[in-house]
């Protein structure tokens, strides 16, 4: 017997959750493979009989091996015929890999749903841009201007 229904799910990189919300493209990123993950949300919309659940997420790598666990956390539940909006920062993923990655929506021990989300290696920039000579000293110009004005 089915548990109930996850209406609607994301994971998003908490940057992107900021700007955008739950229409934030799906994805998360490492500092390094191996490694610990960028903050990210995980939003569910849930229709499940009012009550007391056990919620958790597995994540899946492409290798098949199971890359992260969060929970099992105590949920509230509003009942079938409300929507119960679950929002969860995350802030201490590790994962082994890149790649696509199975996300496992799991209540009371049934898997109730499952979606793909990208885990994406967050690349640095090649080279830090130089100053230029002219842009010095027009900063220096600017900080001389300000200085002379707080002065008066």
């Amino acid at each position: 017997m089915a548990v109930g229904e996850l209406v609607v799910a994301s994971v998003v990189d908490h940057r992107v959750w900021s700007a955008e919300g739950e229409r934030g493209a799906p994805g998360i990123y490492l500092a390094g493979v191996p490694g610990r993950a960028f903050p990210f949300t995980m939003y569910r919309a849930w229709k499940i009989g009012t009550g007391m659940v056990s919620e958790e997420v597995r994540f899946y790598g492409p290798s098949g091996r199971m890359a992260y666990r969060w929970g099992p956390h105590a949920r509230h539940m509003l009942g079938s015929m409300d929507l119960t909006i679950e929002t969860d920062l995350v802030e201490d993923g590790r994962f082994e890999e890149t790649g696509m990655h199975l996300a496992s929506f799991i209540v009371d021990g049934d898997v109730v749903a499952e979606l793909e989300v990208p885990v994406y290696l967050q690349q640095a920039p090649a080279k830090l841009a130089k100053r230029s000579e002219e842009h010095t000293s027009e900063l220096q110009s600017h900080s001389f201007i300000s200085y002379a004005v707080f002065c008066l």
